[in-house]
């Protein structure tokens, strides 16, 4: 009995090891072995690329702005996971993917030359539900990418200074105009001090319109920021 006992948690010990918790790729079902990833290095090479080299529209009180990811096909799909899958280890990893590309291109200066990575927050409740903010797991991807890349000097990632205090309607329901209504004093800066002359680039999940992006921007301004870019992981080209 007691080798029995011992084999199966050799067993069970080679197989957690080999099947790790992420298990399968999502896009393509194909099993992952001895990695990290939550997608097959196919699957992430595939992946809805933005047109014209990652450059995107910055919304009026933004500097600049950066998408990893077109927001269409296998995106869109990430992007839900993202929000209603209850890992906060996937999202980890795609902030490691946005990350990586960010540091890839012509805009790494928005990373490299930030003060502070501010992830936009989410309202109590949401967060709540959630059990996990998706934008705030996108930076602390793509500081994890930083560490690895062996950066000295790295942008620290402000969870409390912007806040989200009012309860507003989803924004997919909405249209443009809709959604600039609906965000009107949803968001405070709680550290206006801390904001005061500083780079801040945003982090977000999507971009769609911009106005969420465009409100935060705002605050941030109104609070002395020197500088508010942004980067997200998926951008929409339908405006």
């Amino acid at each position: 009995m007691e080798a029995k006992r011992i084999t199966k948690q050799m067993i069970d010990s080679f197989l957690d090891t080999l099947f790790i918790p992420n298990g399968s790729c999502p896009i393509c079902k194909r099993v992952l072995f001895f990695t990290e990833a939550f997608l097959c290095s196919k699957c992430v090479s595939a992946l809805e690329s933005i047109k014209g080299d990652h450059y995107v529209r910055a919304v009026r009180e933004t500097d600049d702005g950066f998408s990893a990811y077109a927001y269409e096909g296998n995106v869109k799909n990430i992007i839900h996971e993202l929000k209603f899958s209850r890992e906060p280890e996937f999202a980890v990893y795609m902030g490691t993917l946005l990350g990586e590309q960010l540091l890839n291109s012509p805009k790494s200066w928005l990373l490299q030359e930030a003060d502070m990575i501010i992830p936009v927050p989410l309202h109590e409740k949401s967060l709540q539900e959630r059990g996990y903010n998706q934008s705030e797991k996108l930076a602390e991807g793509m500081l994890i990418v930083m560490e690895k890349r062996g950066f000295s000097i790295k942008p620290s990632l402000e969870r409390e200074i912007l806040s989200k205090t009012k309860e507003t309607l989803h924004q997919r329901d909405l249209g443009r105009d809709e959604r600039l209504f609906n965000l009107l004093g949803a968001f405070e800066i709680s550290a206006r001090e801390k904001v005061k002359d500083r780079k801040v680039l945003l982090v977000d999940d999507v971009f769609t319109t911009g106005s969420t992006i465009n409100v935060c921007a705002k605050a941030l301004k109104e609070a002395g920021a020197k500088n508010v870019s942004f980067a997200v992981l998926a951008y929409s080209q339908l405006h």
